[in-house]
């Protein structure tokens, strides 16, 4: 009976010595686990970090464009009140921005959307950097033919004081001679008398 609990007992040893040697295989798999996902969760907040700076950079320069847009916008509209008031629509290209922290992937999806509006920026202020160009070519060139043609004007206006001069001479002159004619009743071939 005595050996007979001894075996029992020496069993139960056994299949807890197995028991322990499985969980400690369990235990030291699991510590590998939670190692490679603690390396996981390191290199994801990393690239959360990073993409966050991308977003606050890629905002940054949606700021500056917008701004050079308002810029833009007010020295296209000056130049169109001096070039005879003509019209141009601008349309502002306006992105909202979300910041989804807790995701990588609405993280990235953020910065290529931002990375959208800051091309579609550049090329309105490209296109309004054109129409100021064009704009100002254009004032230059109607400057010009306004400058030439005040000195045309002035030139006439000199040729019409000369002509109304060579007029009043001329004018004089026929009254001058008018008043030195010899009268009806004289022959006008006879000399005239001293």
């Amino acid at each position: 009976s005595l050996q007979s609990s001894v075996f029992s007992l020496q069993s139960s040893v056994y299949s807890l010595q197995s028991s322990v040697y499985s969980l400690q295989s369990t235990v030291f798999s699991l510590q590998f686990t939670v190692f490679s996902l603690q390396f996981t969760v390191f290199s994801l907040r990393s690239t959360v970090y990073g993409l966050q700076s991308t977003v606050y950079s890629l905002r940054s320069t949606v700021f500056g464009l917008q701004s050079s847009v308002y810029s833009l916008r007010s020295t296209v509209y000056s130049l169109q009140s001096s070039v005879y008031s003509l019209r141009s629509t601008v349309y502002s290209l306006q992105s909202t921005v979300y910041s989804f922290q807790s995701s990588v992937f609405g993280l990235r999806s953020t910065v290529f959307s931002l990375q959208s509006t800051v091309f579609g920026l550049r090329s309105s202020v490209y296109s309004l950097q054109s129409t100021v160009f064009s704009l100002q070519s254009t004032v230059f060139g109607l400057r010009s033919s306004v400058y030439s043609l005040r000195s045309t004007v002035y030139g006439l206006q000199s040729t019409v004081f000369g002509l109304q001069s060579t007029v009043y001479s001329l004018q004089s002159t026929v009254f001058s001679l008018r008043s030195y004619s010899p009268c009806p009743s004289e022959n006008p071939s006879s000399p005239l008398k001293v």
